[in-house]
């Protein structure tokens, strides 16, 4: 057996090594686990070490919590109502835009075509009234109409661009849409988490789809 002496040596040489209290300095009759778990347990609670514990926690619940907040979604259609035909989308949501569009640049056409007519030709050589006069009104309009519908795209482009809807994940969005339906026309652009989508009548139906 260990003499007495010789105990306390070797118990006083292993504390100079884990950062005890006096409170927790071994027993003669104590086992080697219990000291080798309580200096662990006094390790652990010291205030430096719950610190870097607390913050390790907090990083953790915080990526955690910002994956469930933005989620990229599938790239695939999402319904949003099976009666499109029903919904009455506002007018300043409308736009001109497709065939409004073009009925707004054939009336400039009509209203061009009977001034050019009205008036003599600027080319001293057509005669007015003339065929060869009909024709330069024809052609002069149809470049003001095509004009006209290139101006009426790029203004459509820019708006709906300016109009883009942006939510962190497809929840948000179809919760948005559906309760919001009358704000979003089909052709309004929808970002989802950084995906780009568009809405549009499929079948009689809206959909969200990607673009």
């Amino acid at each position: 057996m260990l003499e007495t002496s010789d105990l306390h040596s070797r118990t006083a040489r292993g504390s100079a090594l884990l950062p005890w209290d006096s409170s927790t300095q071994p027993r003669l009759n104590g086992s080697a686990d219990r000291q080798l778990s309580g200096a662990l347990r006094d390790k652990a609670m010291h205030p430096a070490g719950l610190t870097r514990l607390i913050a390790l926690l907090v990083a953790v619940a915080m990526a955690n919590l910002g994956c469930a907040h933005t989620q990229v979604p599938e790239r695939k259609r999402y319904l949003i109502t099976e009666e499109a035909s029903s919904i009455d989308f506002q007018e300043d949501a409308r736009g001109i835009g497709g065939a409004g569009s073009e009925a707004y640049c054939n009336e400039l056409q009509i209203q061009c075509y009977d001034k050019c007519w009205r008036r003599k030709p600027p080319v001293w050589s057509i005669k007015k009234h003339s065929a060869v006069h009909r024709e330069y009104c024809t052609k002069t309009c149809r470049e003001e109409f095509n004009k006209c519908v290139d101006k009426q795209e790029e203004l459509e482009r820019q708006e709906s661009q300016s109009k883009k809807l942006t939510f962190p994940n497809i929840s948000e969005a179809l919760d948005w849409l559906k309760e919001h339906t009358r704000e979003a026309p089909p052709g309004t652009h929808v970002a989802v988490a950084g995906v780009g989508f568009v809405i549009a009548i499929i079948g009689g139906a809206l959909f969200l789809v990607p673009i």
